[in-house]
């Protein structure tokens, strides 16, 4: 299987923490666009089982996916790394966001993802 280099949220431009470009705003529109996107971008090497973990836009598959992969991130080393704080503050803040946006306001089949404490 081939390894990702790239998801789409980071295609879309998704970064955080004090090396990102954007603004919290800036970001959300982003997450925005993430869930509602047609046709998410994949680096070449993608799989198709890979790709279609992302599921249709707007879905709760999809927002599983990008609620997952935050949680990732938050609980990876590098959002472990005390000297990393604001990233890990812009993902956990990203991660209640879209957990009130999308995830409070419609009934979904999946448990929202919890975050260890570091």
């Amino acid at each position: 299987m081939a390894e990702i280099f790239e998801t789409p949220m980071s295609l879309m431009g998704y970064r955080v923490g004090r090396a990102s470009p954007h603004s919290e705003e800036e970001r959300r529109a982003i997450l925005n666009e993430i869930f509602g996107s047609i046709n998410l971008p994949f680096d070449d090497d993608a799989s198709p089982t890979y790709r279609s973990t992302w599921g249709p836009l707007k879905s709760a598959q999809r927002l599983y996916r990008m609620a997952i992969h935050i949680q990732f991130l938050v609980d990876s080393r590098v959002g472990n790394d005390h000297r990393n704080p604001v990233a890990r503050a812009d993902w956990l803040n990203d991660l209640a966001w879209l957990k009130k946006t999308y995830f409070d306001t419609n009934t979904h089949a999946f448990k929202w993802p919890d975050t260890r404490v570091a």
